[in-house]
């Protein structure tokens, strides 16, 4: 009897021992932005206290993929890489452009985003040839990519307008408010697809992949991301964060 009743209290720590390791919840995937960089990371008075953008659909992808919950924290630009170098975050999201030699203690996944800049003119329009062809003109240029830039060594900044959405800029242009839009080239290419009046021109702009940004040491986590990063692309959610985020978002963001 007293053997049995020794088993029988095993049994009962055994099973209270295993609910208790099933309710731990496992760490959270700590997501270093600056919530500054619309239309991939955003938040404030137009947007709301929640960080939201394509990057944080980014970040919300690979923690399913670590099976751990997502925890953003806001910090300036200049401490992100710092933050993951020390371990402070897991990752790093932040319209970060892979750079071409190595930071120490940080490490950047595969390219998630090609951003090249692209040209989109009225159809029938000749296309610009060059970039010197949109001197002087009225551009509108899609916020958060490099249009703004371009625009600004183009003409003047009374001639400028901002966007955004790319939709946004393509609208003005359709109703001749502005004489050509600088957007990224693949919400250009999307939406010169959707609106048979629009023609895109693909230019000479240097393209820049952008990447998250992980603790060196932590290889594992490295891979995690990319395998995030992969499944992203192939069952088609990459596309719909483009389409949400890069093509039709607009300000205030819900």
């Amino acid at each position: 009897m007293n053997n049995v009743m020794k088993s029988g209290w095993l049994v009962l720590c055994f099973v209270f021992l295993w609910a208790g390791c099933a309710k731990k919840e496992r760490p959270a995937l700590v997501v270093g932005t600056s919530g500054e960089v619309p239309p991939f990371s955003w938040h404030g008075p137009d947007a709301g206290p929640e960080v939201v953008g394509f990057d944080m659909a980014i970040g919300q992808a690979i923690a399913q993929k670590a099976r751990r919950p997502l925890k953003v924290e806001v910090m300036p630009s200049e401490e992100l890489l710092p933050a993951v170098a020390a371990g402070r975050v897991d990752v790093a999201l932040n319209r970060l452009v892979i750079p071409a030699e190595t930071i120490e203690g940080v490490h950047f996944s595969k390219s998630y985003y090609q951003a090249k800049p692209a040209v989109v003119v009225l159809a029938g329009a000749e296309a610009p040839p060059a970039i010197e062809d949109l001197r002087d003109k009225v551009i509108g240029a899609h916020i958060g990519f490099a249009g703004g830039e371009i625009a600004r060594t183009l003409t003047s900044a009374e001639n400028i307008k901002t966007f955004y959405s790319g939709l946004a800029a393509v609208v003005d242009l359709m109703n001749s408010q502005v004489d050509a839009a600088i957007l990224d080239e693949t919400p250009a290419k999307i939406l010169a697809e959707q609106h048979l009046e629009l023609e895109w021109a693909r230019l000479d702009f240097p393209a820049e992949g952008y990447g998250a940004a992980v603790a060196a040491t932590n290889k594992q986590l490295v891979k995690v991301v990319n395998k995030a990063l992969a499944e992203v692309v192939a069952d088609g959610r990459m596309d719909q964060f483009i389409e949400q985020y890069l093509v039709r978002r607009q300000l205030p963001f819900p």
